[in-house]
């Protein structure tokens, strides 16, 4: 015996077969015939060469899209498969959607952030010493990041050694260049306390070497703790959840990593206060301890004792100070002379005198024409700008 459906009927067992099975589907095309209705929902198709499929965000999703869309836009749309039963039509229903690239950049993030996670990566974090000797900071040489951190490292804290391992950090070389640093750092070539990872703000695009992968390997891999200073306060990278411990900004990196001395001598009063106070309160118990025992010959005779540990405390806090101040006298001078030097070896000083740094195909500095292979090609870096060079002849002297 056949079945017969009515058209609801038919419709409805339809759209229970597509609402059950395409649920959080995503879907990328072209927008074409858009509608931006006066209830806020917005109507559209999505297209591609060979099929289209009609789409609808509703007022209170399109209020949170962040975006405008228009005809002719490429997107990548997440929603679910939704049928309008007065017209037979399947369509999408629209829960989230980007420009195509930026949503197919996010859902990378997302993976590979799960994946991570999943593996560990994110735990275990190394603990930041509270009085790093030794820091390195990978970074542009030339940017505003690196002038902020040498300042204020500087500026807070004195004696501390200061390495800056220049990198790019945006363009098709920066990630091998930052896995570079980070694998000859692991190696020791620098005893350090802590790494600093920096850089300054940008687009989404112009970090998106922070989301890569083998820059999260080469963090996890970091023998020494590692903070990260990407972007802004607002930026998160895969770079900020692998490294033991994320800054909001580069500023912020230099101000967690070093202790600024005048804290450190607020921190001494607070502490002598707290002796002060708990002595006091420990008088007030005694007293009425020998009060009632002893009476007033004992309580004078543990006043003087009191009052002599009091002043003890008071010598141990001049103490201190001393030798702070003679710390840091001995660690400015130091640093002062270690600026000197580096002021003196900076390559860029350097380049502005006259010479220049020549390197080979693979990016290692030219030391003796001995090690250049004939009709190769150099690349030497001057004050203002690279020359790309081939070998026609070389001559030994």
């Amino acid at each position: 015996m056949k079945t017969v459906y009515s058209v609801t009927e038919l419709t409805t067992r339809i759209k229970d077969l597509l609402e059950e099975n395409f649920r959080r589907v995503w879907v990328e095309g072209e927008i074409n015939n858009f509608k931006h209705h006066s209830s806020g929902h917005m109507y559209f198709s999505l297209q591609d060469e060979k099929s289209s499929i009609r789409a609808v965000i509703y007022r209170t999703t399109a209020q949170r899209i962040g975006f405008l869309p228009k005809n002719g836009m490429k997107v990548v749309a997440m929603g679910n498969i939704g049928v309008y039963p007065p017209r037979g039509e399947y369509q999408l229903i629209v829960g989230y959607i980007e420009p195509e690239g930026l949503g197919a950049k996010q859902l990378a993030f997302e993976e590979l952030k799960k994946e991570l996670e999943k593996k560990g990566y994110f735990e275990h974090k190394k603990p930041i010493p509270p009085f790093p000797k030794k820091i390195i900071v990978v970074t542009s040489p030339t940017g505003a990041a690196v002038r902020d951190i040498v300042n204020i490292i500087s500026r807070r804290a004195r004696g501390v050694e200061l390495y800056i391992y220049p990198v790019q950090v945006q363009g098709e070389t920066a990630k091998y260049e930052i896995i570079q640093a980070l694998s000859k750092i692991n190696t020791g070539f620098i005893d350090a306390d802590v790494v600093i990872l920096s850089r300054g703000g940008g687009s989404w695009e112009d970090l998106w070497t922070f989301n890569e992968r083998e820059i999260a390997e080469a963090i996890h891999a970091c023998r020494y703790p590692l903070i990260s200073a990407i972007g802004h306060e607002i930026d998160f990278t895969i770079a900020d959840f692998v490294a033991d411990l994320r800054a909001p900004t580069p500023s912020a990196a230099a101000e967690l990593v070093v202790k600024n001395r005048f804290e450190l001598l607020e921190k001494i009063d607070l502490i002598r206060d707290s002796i002060k106070n708990n002595a006091l309160k420990m008088f007030e118990m005694r007293k009425r301890e020998y009060d009632l025992t002893w009476g007033e010959k004992n309580i004078l005779r543990f006043v003087s004792s009191l009052q002599d540990r009091m002043r003890k405390v008071d010598d141990l806090e001049e103490k201190i100070i001393r030798e702070i101040n003679i710390v840091y006298e001995r660690k400015r001078e130091k640093l002062k002379g270690l600026k000197e030097k580096l002021c003196a070896l900076n390559p860029a000083s350097i380049l502005r005198r006259g010479y220049s740094i020549t390197y080979d195909e693979s990016g290692r500095i030219i030391k003796t024409v001995k090690s250049i292979i004939p009709e190769s090609t150099l690349k030497t870096q001057l004050q203002d700008g690279v020359v790309k060079s081939r070998v026609e002849k070389i001559f030994l002297q």
